[in-house]
């Protein structure tokens, strides 16, 4: 059964974290992150979730696109913080360690 995974944009997909529509444009892709999302896009439904300003959406899907990051949805409204508390929340490189069976379906 496909579970929903939402992926962060800044820190995350890109190196950088971005403010403006230019450091949108111009961030350095996480290649390792990136390839990941791919090898799961088919078997679940990824929605990129970030504190972008709905201003910086044209740049923000651009960039995905530009970097063929396969996504079902996109979401802007997750609340910008210093630190996130989540019980599901993982690390960009906890992300390409996990086994994702495990975390999602207790196996």
């Amino acid at each position: 059964m496909a579970k929903v995974i939402a992926i962060d944009c800044d820190g995350t997909l890109t190196q950088e974290i971005c403010w403006t529509e230019e450091e949108c444009l111009n961030a350095t892709p996480r290649t390792e992150v990136i390839e990941k999302v791919r090898d799961i896009f088919m078997t679940h439904y990824i929605v990129i979730s970030t504190a972008r300003r709905v201003e910086l959406a044209t740049a923000t899907i651009k960039w995905l696109y530009k970097h063929d990051v396969p996504f079902n949805a996109i979401d802007f409204r997750k609340t910008a913080c210093d630190l996130l508390v989540d019980d599901l929340a993982i690390t960009p490189e906890d992300f390409l360690k996990a086994d994702l069976s495990e975390r999602l379906y207790g196996r």
